[in-house]
């Protein structure tokens, strides 16, 4: 591509997790620990091995801190020229390099299809109550109300069907009172055809099916109020799934 220009990007997501096996991120290059194809030259399972760790570093979350629970489209230009001359006694010396240029990527809109986890993550937009600072760039909310926005941005006479927020926080555990009961979560999305607040049976770790009304007919927007009473709730790794058509 020339300086300044631009091109549009089209792909279909896929979940991947650790149940049948490593993250597919470790299969994209062959290399020898993790099974290459026969007959790979040398140069190339070398390659391979160093681009599996440079990819494993950068989705890593001890590289960027705690996930949101959106999936954040990145493109990896690789290139095997160093960025700096380097020369020992004037002498360019013989040697290797492999370096990655990443370049995240913003979603301007969403096809036809599943709308998968991850993808249309939930925006903080109002709180009230007790916080305090939770991991990196993270909120930890103890009793209180936290309101969550999901836009899709899907493509232009498309709709949301068959909506849910699906909630993964499996790192997290859910502090309590101090009485020592457990803490209370309740959920309710915004009905957009009465303008009110409706309760929903928000679950934590699981799906929760949304009612046709509190999806945005027009542009697939759900909102999102969890109040949390004797205890704490991390407001992220939620999102929303559905089919768009």
């Amino acid at each position: 591509m020339a300086p300044g220009a631009t091109v549009s990007i089209g792909f279909t997501p896929k979940v991947t997790t650790f149940q049948n096996g490593p993250p597919a991120i470790l299969s994209i290059y062959p290399n020898y620990m993790f099974g290459p194809p026969p007959n790979q030259p040398a140069e190339v399972l070398r390659d391979g091995q160093a681009k599996t760790q440079i990819l494993s570093l950068l989705q890593s979350p001890n590289f960027k801190g705690v996930p949101s629970g959106s999936v954040t489209p990145m493109l990896v230009a690789w290139t095997s020229q160093t960025f700096e001359d380097i020369t020992v006694n004037g002498v360019h010396p013989r040697g290797h390099a492999q370096t990655a240029v990443a370049v995240t990527l913003a979603v301007d809109e969403v096809d036809a299809g599943p709308l998968p986890v991850g993808v249309a993550g939930g925006r903080l937009v109002d709180f009230e109550g007790d916080a305090q600072q939770g991991p990196p760039d993270a909120l930890v909310v103890q009793n209180g109300t936290v309101t969550l926005q999901f836009r899709p941005h899907l493509a232009t006479g498309l709709h949301l069907t068959g909506g849910s927020l699906s909630s993964s926080n499996p790192g997290f555990i859910k502090g309590a009172g101090p009485n020592g009961s457990a803490a209370t979560v309740r959920g309710s999305a915004w009905d957009w055809s009465s303008s009110t607040w409706v309760d929903i049976p928000y679950v934590e770790n699981a799906s929760t099916p949304l009612p046709d009304a509190v999806i945005n007919p027009a542009t697939g927007e759900v909102r999102l109020r969890v109040t949390v009473s004797n205890g704490t709730f991390l407001p992220s790794g939620i999102s929303l799934t559905g089919t768009v058509q």
